[in-house]
């Protein structure tokens, strides 16, 4: 293989010519690069809304058992989730777990005030 190379370039992998590919990214590689970026910052973008939905719908569906009305129970499961991410980060933050143990003291407080024991 005089010249050529033994691993496919991009263009070879995607059977794309590079003039095709210039014609999408007149920007060169850096266009590209930037192409890439942005479609996985959308990908990760969306696995992070669907865990953060799945992780919604479980403390709302664990909020209905104590019988906790469904309107308020979605509010409620999206409220313990922004407080206890909230206090992820300021424990990270401080290097305590305080934050976490009172955020989980408050929550509690909350749920109780619904006139159920609080959820496991």
């Amino acid at each position: 293989m005089s010249g050529a190379s033994a691993t496919p370039t991009a263009t070879a992998t995607a059977r794309a010519t590079l003039g095709s590919v210039y014609h999408f990214f007149p920007g060169g590689k850096e266009a590209v690069a930037v192409a890439a970026i942005t479609h996985g910052d959308q990908e990760f973008s969306a696995l992070l809304r669907a865990a953060l939905r799945g992780w919604e719908h479980l403390v709302h569906d664990k909020l209905l058992g104590p019988g906790i009305p469904a309107g308020d129970a979605q509010g409620l499961a999206t409220t313990i989730i922004s407080a206890l991410e909230g206090a992820e980060v300021t424990a990270q933050v401080v290097r305590s777990e305080e934050p976490l143990c009172a955020t989980g003291r408050q929550l509690a407080r909350l749920v109780g005030s619904y006139g159920t024991s609080p959820v496991s």
